[in-house]
């Protein structure tokens, strides 16, 4: 008696899984879930994420443009200045004027 091989899946073209990921992100599922619901193999979901998260990152530039909030701004002539950055719990980034 032959074994039933299970039914191949459609092949997906990379717009397909990045819509397919775009709606996973849509949701609270975890991706096992996800791929339960969507009938897809939960390693092609994965293998696809992985290579889509890591090309759209390559694109991404390292720096990022920091504007002041024109609102917050000293009065007109003031020249003092001073930036705070703060990031996670415990570290804090402090650019002051030189005096």
């Amino acid at each position: 008696m032959k074994a039933h091989a299970s039914p191949r899946q459609p092949r997906r073209s990379k717009e397909e899984w990045r819509q397919l990921i775009n709606q996973f992100e849509q949701t609270e599922l975890s991706g096992i879930e996800f791929c339960q619901q969507q009938n897809i193999p939960y390693q092609s979901f994965a293998k696809w994420r992985s290579t889509l998260r890591s090309k759209h990152t390559a694109t991404l530039s390292p720096f990022i443009e920091i504007t002041p909030d024109p609102s917050l701004r000293q009065t007109v002539g003031s020249s003092d200045w001073a930036i705070e950055l703060v990031i996670g719990h415990q570290l804090i980034l402090r650019i002051r004027q030189p005096q």
